[in-house]
Formats: C-alpha cells, structure tokens, sequence
C-alpha cells in the first residue's frame, strides 16, 4: 500500500523534527579544566613551648597560588596554655611552596611554609617568626585532611612547636 500524500508528508515532517531535535537542545557548558588556585584550612592546634607548658587552640586561614607552586596566605589562631588562663592569638604571614602540578587532581599535596607575623593577647603583642610543613589529603577535588607541623619563635622568650590537624578545601 502507497502512502496518501497527507501520510507522507507527516512522515517526512517527523524524520525532520528528528535531525533538528540536537539543534534544539539547550548547548552544553564546556567541562571547565581542574586548576588548584587557592586553599583554605581550618586546624585544631596541640603543642608545647620551649618551657615545657602544653597548649591547645583553633586555627583557621587561606592562600593562594601566585606562580608555579608559591603561595601567600595568612591564618589566625586562638590557643591557650593548658596551665594557664589566658588566651592569646597568633596571626602569621606565610610564604610556602606545594610540590604539586596545579592543573591535575592529586590526593597527596606536600607543602613547606615560611612563616612570619605576631603574638598578642589583651595587653602584651610580640613579633613572631619561623617555618612549617605538611601535607593535604585530598578526598575529593574540593575537601581534604590537613596535617602540618610549625616551629615558631615569639619574640626571643619562648618558642612554640604545634601540631595542625583538620579540613583543607579549595
């Protein structure tokens, strides 16, 4: 049996609707390309001074990719002598460097950082200086385990040894 021509013309007008429906559909967003170009931490601190007093705090902080593997950042903490009352802050500069290609994923990311900045609390500021070093754990490409390990000397009377463990994200 011969189609009529209203049955042809049907037929020819769905085969045309089909070849333009990709046309039709929305156009995809190209797959941005994986970058590392910042970092943010959040810590919580153990460590000793040269005395042999205990401390303990929170550290929170950012930095970003300047050129290669270089980075600048800063973070703020609150810690506290476990013996003692007060609470004093440290806020620290920091220059470091991430031994990792910074256009693919990696799940270990090693990093060394130089490190300057002060000590205060209520009353008394005192200049700081020193270096550190760790690494990141990246779960995903946005979350990870952050471990770092930080010598710093405040003023010339006391010098701090701390323990970083916590959440790196980008």
């Amino acid at each position: 049996m011969k189609p009529t021509g209203a049955r042809a013309i049907r037929g020819m007008t769905a085969v045309f609707a089909l070849l333009l429906l990709p046309a039709r559909l929305p156009a995809q967003e190209p797959v941005k390309p994986f970058r590392y170009d910042w970092s943010g931490t959040t810590a919580f601190v153990i460590g000793t001074c040269w005395h042999g007093y205990t401390l303990a705090g929170a550290s929170a902080g950012a930095e970003a990719f300047v050129m290669r593997g270089l980075t600048v950042g800063a973070d703020l903490g609150a810690h506290r002598f476990v013996a003692h009352d007060p609470i004093f802050g440290l806020l620290t500069a920091k220059v470091g460097y991430h031994f990792v290609d910074r256009g693919r994923p990696a799940r270990v990311d090693p990093f060394i950082n130089l490190l300057v900045g002060g000590a205060f609390t209520g009353d008394i500021a005192a200049s700081s200086a020193g270096f550190g070093g760790g690494l990141n754990y990246w779960f995903s490409d946005r979350i990870g385990l952050h471990s770092e390990a930080r010598f710093q000397v405040v003023s010339v009377m006391e010098g701090l040894l701390t323990f970083r463990i916590g959440l790196s994200f980008r």
